[in-house]
């Protein structure tokens, strides 16, 4: 499972490396300093814990964050926050998470089997 989190966060940093400069290009253009801390963890960072949370059986974030399995992703990624700070910072990546989720979705063939 590990070899498949590296792979993930490989994937996910080089996306957002290659997307970054067109989203920064986009944003609306701040008036006033951002408040709060600077978050320690990057937006690839935050995406790969988002991914492996969905595909971790997990049925709750809150579950998932503080059993053991979130104690292990601590050791991969040393700045991660704790709960509650995680969950504002979600926000920050909603839209590059779609837009990595579109870049990896399938093709539609008209046959589906559930």
């Amino acid at each position: 499972m590990l070899d498949r989190l590296v792979e993930v966060f490989c994937e996910v940093d080089d996306f957002c490396k290659a997307c970054q400069p067109q989203w920064a290009a986009h944003q609306l253009a701040a008036d006033d300093q951002p408040r709060g801390p600077k978050s320690n963890l990057a937006d690839s960072e935050l995406i790969t814990l988002l991914l492996v949370l969905h595909s971790s059986g997990f049925k709750y974030l809150k579950n998932f964050y503080n059993s053991p399995m979130g104690e292990v992703l601590r050791c991969y990624f040393p700045g991660m926050p704790c709960y509650e700070r995680f969950v504002t910072l979600q926000q920050r990546v909603f839209l590059p998470l779609m837009c990595f989720m579109f870049s990896h979705m399938g093709r539609k063939t008209g046959i589906y089997y559930i």
